[in-house]
């Protein structure tokens, strides 16, 4: 296994820097280690005079010397001893205890640092994946000037833990000193300082020589600013507290005005809103982090089916997921076979699941391994204690689940008597004959404790609640606190307690009993039930499917599915209850995940979908960025739901799905039509999601894997866009244009995706859409008018529907003036027949005799389908919605629309799409397998790549309508600046093979994450894309980093504001070759730290000079309405990191102001980020 290129040119961030002491003290430090060495000196000498007669080393004899003069010679060494004394004493202080006991430390550190963070229980591996997150997080508490506290947050089992304990040792690596604290234990009024103090004190307590010299080591590290103080925890601070948030945030302020290196990890809460610190999301690990370390080590295994099971797992999502699959295939039981000494059901089942049920075979997995020894075999524990402690633990989860705690204390737990005591044998309810002694206060659960314990004479002794915790501190399923337990990993936690519910929820009482309470109270369920619930869906499932089809088979079917269709009935209500907060999202997508394993005659998909999407407009919560990550979650497992109820619908056995009566002809299968209803659901939440560019682009990316099902789904909505397009109607409301968006972004995706299936017929009425056909209607509205009539004329290259369908209207492009009126806004909804219409006669049109002509792109919609062409060109051959017809196709038109776009976004984003189907896909091995149809470089020389690529550069917008243009552009360049740095980029990825290095597949979504390190890809491996999710700008060359951190400059000056039409005019206006002086000279004009309140307003072209022709300053006030995203405060730090310090400036070539003013602005920049 290769690791990541440490090279200053493979490596996005670089090394960060060491903490050397200030100069002054080191000057003192020397200062005092001369006179030390000179009293030294001094002794040696009189050492060497006395065996010498008097005589020195040095040939003086200061005796002699000083015989006549002894009180002048007595009364200077007598000043100067004294003080070579202390110097020396100083010195050997300063050596022998201020660096000695911060240096043991510190190599501690190094060697374990799970050891110093007190929350990292049974993380004691290698951490990776996050060493770009760290490096971040190191450079800027290392700031000095604006070091504010850096906010770590993730949610359940996201490793935020693992990224302190990397982070602890990167720090004591670098001769920083990391103390860890955990917050959960901090009082009133608490201060991180002292807090972080008593920590350190405690774990150097055995060094020391009394505690007066570890407050002098403390003070000292602390002035020499080489603390950095590790907080895990905030989410549990002061939780019975009433004013928590009120002592939290003043010990932020006061961390933030003693200038403490502070760095926090929580979860997110209601507490986090307005605290004064820098927040950094917590990013899921890149799947190549985690095949490099489930990789490492002496491991045998199939690795293209590791590389399965981490890409369908998404094992990098949870590090518990992560550490399961690496002990699971160290002890080769993610393998195919079975070897003679492992059982049967040993080994991972990975038998068309989806992800959840993935997970719940891994854990099943992990857990039988468990229990039969063959981990933490050292520990001399039999099978039957195994299993006693896996049951006791799981019954201690579900408590903890109920109550939404990974803290579970014995007296919540369990039935106690008045002395505290547990209740004792006679207390058991009779005709219970068995030797528990624990009552669990949970009904029903003490009898299934019972049920599942192995008898007493196998256990070789009573075993007890206490007892078996102990054993599981052991086996790392919890760590014992008193009378408290708490599990070390919330998914764990979740795990266990499903192994308990399945009993629990067939009981009418039990149930209720059970899940009334923890649906009840403030920010009630908590994520982790909601997970144990899913959990328990995919192992109820999987006994379902491995029936058999006897009578006993199907009866137990039918109970198993009524019970889980219970329970979706319940999560359905409790939605209803949480109607417009973002934890009725989380609910409601629990829902779908169990609804997706139900029969399919007790699905409420469809319900369940038309119920999320009449409420998505109206979902609220504490801060949009909580909102947000409740949004995504939803779009991510809705989509995941929607595949694996269209798989299960497409491959229903006949005795497991209903026969219903035929349908009419012409007429959906119902169980399908209820697929394809939820799809356009789906779709309806995207272009009704009002604020967030995020939520839009996951939906699309959801859809576009949906494949022909979704696409069958759509051609309804792709066809009321069009006319929606052709009417104008797009200018009037914000929704219509967000449809039309979403449809440009899915039509090239779908063509990729359903080439095959879309020409095989299929029985599908015939006046319908094909995929090539939706494509081709896009295509024929951009370009000059000549060019698009021949191709109105040719049929769109594989046919362009001929028939019109519904009134046409002229469309003229909207022009915004200076005060705001629509030039062309009266010819907007004049009908074709009114003489004074935008129009041309054209004699080679389909419809002759026709003065109609389908109104052209707007430039926002040219560039939603240039960004469609560059999502389907990231997907490599081996992606399961890629296919080898549709590729090719996507590579032609890809070309033709390079040539005829005229914005220089879109050329920029078609050119980089061009270049990743140039890459050489070889998925039958290295060096062998089928040619990608397109511009493959495989076998290509660089000179001929360059040749290539400038090539594409050339003809960019050779076809474009120049009638679209701004009419004075006679010094611009024939191509725009950022169009040929994408193309020298390019041409570095294709010699590179390197994409995720020079290339990005949305500018938002690289910019607002740090991501992963980049790793060779020098194995075969079963990756479906190009550039994953998980690659962030911190993979990216520096030379990427400035082009797109200025990219989504212009971008967000030109395309904001809610009303459609205004943004198409700043738009037009932008549509130049040259670039805005506010990007080349003078970005003070852009002043983006301008309150959206102030009294003159921010509208743009307020603060541009007169010889300005873009009028697109000032920059847009944070809070105001924008399309694209805010700039994060980490990408703008490394902006100014980026252009260097001193005489080593870094500028790219268009940036022609002076460097120190372009610091000043992305300084400002990150200011603006953090408000």
């Amino acid at each position: 296994m290769e690791k990541a290129r440490t090279t200053p040119d493979e490596v996005g961030i670089g090394r960060p820097r060491r903490w050397w002491s200030r100069w002054s003290a080191l000057l003192f430090r020397a200062f005092v280690c001369v006179l030390g060495a000179a009293l030294l000196l001094w002794l040696a000498r009189a050492i060497s005079a006395l065996s010498n007669d008097g005589t020195d080393f040095f040939g003086w004899n200061l005796d002699k010397a000083c015989a006549d003069r002894g009180l002048s010679c007595g009364a200077l060494t007598g000043f100067v001893l004294p003080w070579l004394s202390l110097a020396l004493v100083t010195a050997l202080f300063l050596i022998g205890r201020l660096w000695l006991v911060p240096r043991q430390r510190r190599k501690r550190s190094i060697d374990a640092p799970h050891e110093i963070v007190p929350t990292a229980g049974a993380i004691a591996g290698e951490v990776v994946g996050r060493d770009e997150l760290c490096k971040v997080l190191m450079d800027s508490v290392h700031m000095r000037d604006g070091r504010r506290p850096q906010l770590l947050m993730g949610g359940v089992g996201t490793g935020k833990t693992a990224v302190l304990v990397q982070l602890a040792q990167m720090l004591a690596r670098h001769k920083a000193t990391p103390v860890a604290i955990r917050l959960r234990d901090v009082k009133k009024d608490f201060r991180f300082s002292d807090e972080a103090r008593e920590q350190f004190l405690s774990q150097v307590h055995g060094r020391l020589l009394s505690s007066a010299e570890g407050d002098r080591i403390w003070q000292y590290l602390r002035q020499d600013d080489r603390v950095v103080v590790l907080a895990d925890g905030l989410e549990e601070a002061l939780s019975q507290d009433e004013h928590r948030d009120d002592h939290i945030r003043i010990a932020l302020t006061r961390a933030k005005e003693e200038k403490l290196p502070l760095v926090i990890a929580s979860r997110p809460h209601d507490s986090l809103r307005g605290m004064d610190a820098s927040i950094l999301e917590l990013e899921p690990m890149s799947e190549e982090a985690a095949l490099q370390y489930l990789g490492s080590g002496d491991v045998q295994g199939d690795p293209r089916r590791v590389d399965w099971i981490v890409e369908t797992a998404g094992v990098a999502e949870a590090p518990l997921y992560l550490r399961i699959a690496h002990e699971l295939n160290k002890e080769r039981l993610l393998s195919h076979l079975v070897s003679d000494d492992d059982e049967p059901d040993g080994t991972v089942n990975t038998r068309q699941l989806d992800r959840s049920a993935l997970r719940r075979n891994l854990l099943d997995t992990w857990n039988s391994a468990l229990i039969r020894g063959r981990l933490y075999g050292h520990l001399p524990l039999t099978r039957d204690q195994r299993r006693a402690t896996v049951t006791f633990v799981a019954a201690l989860a579900c408590a903890g689940l109920q109550q939404d705690r990974l803290e579970v204390g014995y007296r919540e737990a369990l039935v106690l008597g008045t002395d505290g005591e547990r209740v004792a044998v006679d207390h058991i309810p009779p005709g219970a004959d068995h030797w528990l002694t624990d009552l669990f206060a949970i009904p029903g659960l003490t009898a299934w404790v019972r049920a599942t314990l192995p008898p007493l004479e196998d256990l070789g002794g009573q075993v007890t609640t206490r007892l078996a915790a102990t054993w599981g501190t052991q086996l790392g399923l919890l760590e014992v606190r008193g009378e408290t337990v708490r599990f070390q990993h919330s998914v764990l936690q979740a795990y266990l307690g499903s192994l308990a519910l399945e009993e629990l929820l067939k009981d009418p009482r039990n149930r209720d009993a059970f899940l009334t309470p923890a649906f009840e109270g403030h920010g009630r369920p908590g994520r982790e039930l909601l997970i144990a619930l899913v959990l328990l869906s995919r192992h109820s499932a999987a006994k379902r499917l491995a029936g058999g089809v006897s009578a006993s088979a199907m009866e137990a079917r039918e109970i198993e599915a009524a019970g889980l269709g219970r329970l979706v009935g319940y999560l359905e209500a409790q939605a209803d209850r949480h109607a417009f907060d973002s934890k009725g999202l989380d609910i409601l997508a629990a829902a779908l995940e169990i609804d997706a394993v139900l029969p399919a005659d007790a699905r409420r998909q469809k319900h369940l979908a038309w119920t999320a999407a009449q409420r998505w407009a109206s979902v609220r919560a504490t801060d949009l960025r909580t909102l947000e990550e409740a949004k995504l979650g939803f779009i991510y497992r809705f989509g995941e739901a929607l595949r694996e109820v269209d798989r299960l619908t497409k491959a229903a056995h006949p005795q497991m799905l209903p026969k219903p009566a035929p349908p009419m002809e012409g007429e959906d299968h119902p169980h399908r039509a209820d697929v394809r209803q939820a799809y356009r659901e789906l779709f309806r939440i995207g272009f009704e999601e009002p604020a967030s560019y995020p939520v839009r682009h996951a939906v699309a990316q959801e859809l576009g894997a949906g494949g022909v099902t979704a696409f069958l789904a759509l051609r309804p909505d792709f066809q009321e866009a069009i006319e929606a397009l052709d009417t104008g109607a797009w200018q009037r409301n914000e929704v219509v244009w967000r449809k039309i968006v979403m449809s440009a972004w899915l039509a090239p995706l779908f063509l990729g995706a359903t080439r095959k299936e879309s020409l095989s017929g299929g029985g599908e009425r015939v006046e319908q859409l094909t995929p090539t056909e939706n494509l081709a209607r896009w295509m024929g509205r951009v370009g000059r008018p000549e060019v698009r009539d021949r191709w109105q004329a040719a049929g769109g290259r594989d046919g362009e529907p001929r028939v019109q369908s519904g009134p046409r209207r002229a469309v003229a492009p909207a022009v915004e003036t200076s005060d705001g009126e629509a030039l062309g806004e009266r010819a907007l909804d004049r009908p074709v027949h009114d003489p004074e219409a935008v129009h041309h006669e054209n004699p080679g049109s389909p419809w002759p005799g026709s003065r109609w002509r389908p109104a052209e792109l707007p430039v926002s919609i040219e560039v939603a389908l240039a960004q469609g062409f560059k999502y389907a060109a990231n997907r490599r051959e081996r992606h399961p919605r890629a296919q080898a017809e549709g590729r090719g196709d996507l590579a032609e038109n890809a070309l033709e629309l390079l040539k005829r776009s005229g914005f220089w976004f879109s050329q920029l984003t078609l050119l980089q799409a061009l270049g990743l189907w140039a890459l050489p896909d070889e998925p039958e091995g290295r060096g062998g397998g089928k040619r990608i149809p397109g511009p493959s470089t495989r076998d290509v020389d660089g000179s001929d790549i360059r040749a290539r690529v400038h090539h594409w550069v050339d003809v960019a917008g050779s076809l474009r309508d120049e009638g679209r243009e701004p009419r004075d552009q006679g010094s611009a360049p024939r191509t725009h600046r950022f169009v040929v740095e994408a193309g020298e980029l390019v041409i570095r990825a294709l010699r590179s093979s390197r994409p995720e290095r020079f290339m990005w597949i949305d500018e938002h979504g690289v910019t607002s994450k740090i991501g992963a390190s980049a790793i060779n890809r020098a194995e075969l491996r079963k990756h479906h894309l190009w550039i994953p999710p998980s690659v962030g700008w911190s993979a990216l060359h520096p030379r990427a980093q400035q082009l797109v951190a200025d990219i989504l400059i212009l971008m967000n000056l030109a395309d904001r504001g809610d009303d459609p039409r205004r943004r198409e005019a700043r738009l037009a206006r932008a549509n130049r070759r040259d670039l805005p002086p506010c990007i080349t000279k003078d970005r003070k004009r852009l002043d983006p730290n301008r309150e959206i309140g102030v009294a003159e307003g921010s509208q743009p072209g307020k603060t541009c000079p007169g010889e300005c022709d873009f009028d697109l300053c000032p920059y847009p006030p944070k809070g105001e309405v924008n399309y694209h995203a805010e700039l994060t405060e980490a990408f703008c730090r490394r902006q100014q990191t980026l252009l260097g310090y001193g005489f080593r400036r870094r500028r790219r070539p268009w940036q022609a102001m002076l460097p120190g003013d372009l610091t000043d602005f992305w300084g400002e920049m990150a200011r603006r980020a953090r408000r």
